[in-house]
């Protein structure tokens, strides 16, 4: 069931339960710095989660998937995101990847929706047919593996489970999480 909000005009401000124009909360709407590893990765991750679990991936729950992904990649070595993450409502925030995310939407690669829920209303994203995704074999096999271990999660595991990567009382709200 499709929201009446205009596409492309509203986000969900979690932590006033408002709904806020995205240029309040995000300012700028252009692409993180050197956004084309993101870029894959958010695709990659926006496709598979459809394949995988039979539904569209809501913007929290991609980003917390990618925190973790940027964590395994570091872990192995690999460079990161390149994000900062900030702790916020929910865990791990990245202005950087909702402004790719952004991109993406106004370059006609993603395509977003706005469903209700009985939480409210809830934004969902799905690669529009005929995009290309590229990852390095490296960064697809890492996100697999946090598809496979995080991806079914219901949402206040997820949580749980990313809140559980960082020390909490050592990082305050809008505070950044060392990697």
């Amino acid at each position: 069931m499709g929201c009446s909000e205009p596409s492309g005009a509203w986000i969900w401000g979690a932590s006033t339960q408002t709904l806020r124009s995205r240029k309040q909360i995000l300012g700028s709407s252009d692409p993180s710095p050197g956004g084309g590893p993101v870029r894959e990765l958010i695709l990659y991750l926006v496709r598979r989660f459809r394949e995988r679990e039979g539904r569209e991936i809501t913007l929290t729950r991609l980003v917390k998937l990618l925190y973790l992904v940027d964590l395994r990649l570091r872990e192995r070595g690999l460079p990161g995101l390149g994000v900062r993450w900030v702790r916020w409502y929910y865990g791990p925030f990245s202005r950087d990847v909702v402004r790719e995310v952004e991109a993406l939407v106004e370059g006609g690669e993603l395509r977003e929706e706005f469903l209700a829920s009985r939480s409210g209303i809830i934004r969902v994203f799905r690669v529009r047919r005929g995009v290309r995704v590229s990852p390095s074999p490296e960064e697809a096999e890492v996100m697999e593996e946090v598809l496979e271990e995080f991806g079914g999660l219901r949402f206040d595991e997820l949580i749980e489970r990313v809140y559980s990567t960082f020390d909490r009382d050592r990082v305050d709200l809008g505070e950044e999480i060392p990697l």
